[in-house]
């Protein structure tokens, strides 16, 4: 290369540095403002959350303080309950020992009772026993009574164990080969038979 292209080569370079360098200062207040902006934008910001942050402290706090006066309420009320559970145990306690140590003369003696009270009781007792049910034989000799009173016979069912008069309801063809005619309720009895409880 000729002297003459070294020069005109380091004269290009030279114009493109300096223009290069104008741009560049051109351009730096640009990014000097949008710097500021940003960070009056970030301090902005900032302050919103260290705000933020103030408010959720003194929530968690406040938080706690209620919670520890609703702690001592209910410490303070199972307290009052305990100590008027333990007066009134205090108490029954008392009453116990006061009824363990009366003296023995102070229980209610046992009389005898009179003659005219043994008699009272004896007269009250005995309509009582008076008054008892009918036994099973009574009943039974009432029946054979009231039956025997009636005409026309009885009649023996040979299948169910019972007899009947013979105008009982309950039986449809008296000439069956299963019914016994007997005169008296007392002969169905000495047979094994029981009494009809529809016509007897």
């Amino acid at each position: 290369m000729n002297k003459e292209q070294i020069q005109k080569a380091i004269y290009d370079f030279k114009s493109i540095l300096e223009s290069e360098t104008k741009n560049l200062n051109e351009q730096v207040p640009q990014w000097k403002n949008s710097i500021s902006d940003k960070m009056k934008k970030f301090k902005r910001g900032g302050l919103f959350v260290l705000l933020f942050l103030v408010l959720a402290i003194f929530a968690q706090a406040y938080a706690n303080v209620s919670k520890s006066s609703e702690t001592s309420q209910i410490t303070q009320n199972i307290a009052s309950q305990e100590d008027s559970l333990i007066l009134k145990n205090t108490k029954y306690a008392n009453t116990a020992n006061q009824v363990h140590q009366q003296p023995k003369s102070d229980t209610p003696q046992k009389t005898q009772p009179t003659q005219n009270e043994t008699q009272q009781e004896a007269k009250a007792i005995t309509p009582a026993a008076t008054s008892a049910p009918p036994t099973e034989e009574t009943s039974q000799t009432k029946q054979i009574q009231r039956s025997n009173q009636t005409q026309g016979g009885f009649l023996a069912n040979t299948k169910s164990g019972k007899y009947h008069r013979a105008t009982c309801r309950t039986i449809r063809n008296p000439n069956a080969a299963h019914f016994v005619r007997y005169n008296t309720a007392e002969e169905c009895i000495a047979a094994g038979y029981k009494a009809c409880k529809v016509c007897l």
